[in-house]
């Protein structure tokens, strides 16, 4: 009997080859995901961070209209999504985030204070909303909303990325000062995960200060907190801006030690003859 050998062996080489074949492909199509994945994945994480800043702007947007109103009776409805889409047929995963209310003083506090031969304090502002990302594909973030400005941390640095309403204008040889501010108020919460949280904003109460400063007076700001620097550094370049002379019309004493909450960053203001300030109580609740 003749066995035919070369029939089998061919077949056994052509299955080899597929094989083969198929197993380099999987392995080219893999890694071509995972590098095209890790894009997406970093395009994902990168239009998220201006989601979440835009979020904060419509937030501060929300109690600017409440603010400026005088409305106590009116809750406006905000959205802040926390994670990316991700993609699992890209291998794209979704990065999260963490949402916090903080009334705490703790966390951020703010004096406004006319100084003479005593210190009076004329308003407090207390608290921030922070957004932590938990991303996958891009350095993570920290988005702080402290009395209507809003710093951006990342990579050891804070940034003033969206800057509180402050105006200062000229007054002869003297400048006035204007301000609206928000403090938070109600309860103390955190959310963590992926999906958007419909945020209620309403204004518990407000007050309004008008002063005008004495020749033997001095406006004084003092901070303390989270995003101190970005705060020093914002209203250096904007008092600089708008003219005022540092060592003359204002001045800074800095802390030794940034992270020390026994240290206030304080900011004086010979120049400044008059102020009004609006003192908004919002409460933000989820």
């Amino acid at each position: 009997m003749k066995v035919f050998k070369g029939l089998n062996d061919r077949g056994d080489a052509i299955m080899v080859t597929s094989v083969l074949m198929i197993s380099i492909l999987l392995s080219v199509g893999s890694n071509y995901l995972i590098q095209y994945g890790d894009r997406i994945g970093r395009e994902d994480d990168m239009e998220h961070v201006t989601d979440v800043e835009d979020s904060m702007l419509r937030i501060r947007t929300s109690m600017n209209s409440l603010i400026t109103t005088r409305d106590t009776n009116t809750m406006i409805l905000n959205r802040v999504t926390m994670g990316t889409p991700g993609n699992p047929y890209l291998t794209v995963a979704r990065s999260s985030g963490i949402l916090t209310h903080s009334p705490d003083p703790t966390t951020f506090h703010m004096d406004l204070i006319v100084r003479g031969t005593t210190d009076y304090i004329l308003n407090s502002i207390n608290g921030a909303i922070t957004f932590e990302s938990n991303n996958y594909y891009f350095h993570d973030q920290k988005y702080h909303f402290t009395a209507g400005g809003v710093v951006r941390e990342q990579l050891g640095t804070d940034v003033m990325s969206s800057y509180p309403d402050i105006t200062v204008s000229e007054s002869g040889s003297r400048y006035n000062m204007q301000l609206f501010l928000y403090g938070m108020a109600g309860e103390q919460w955190k959310i963590s995960g992926i999906e958007t949280v419909p945020l209620k904003i309403r204004m518990a109460g407000y007050s309004d200060i008008e002063r005008n400063i004495g020749p033997t007076e001095q406006l004084v700001i003092k901070v303390n907190g989270i995003g101190e620097v970005a705060w020093y550094n914002y209203l250096k370049g904007y008092l600089t801006e708008k003219g005022l002379v540092e060592g003359s019309d204002f001045d800074f004493v800095t802390p030794a030690d940034w992270g020390d909450p026994g240290q206030y960053l304080t900011i004086e203001l010979p120049g400044i003859e008059s102020l009004f300030a609006r003192i908004g109580d919002m409460e933000v609740d989820k």
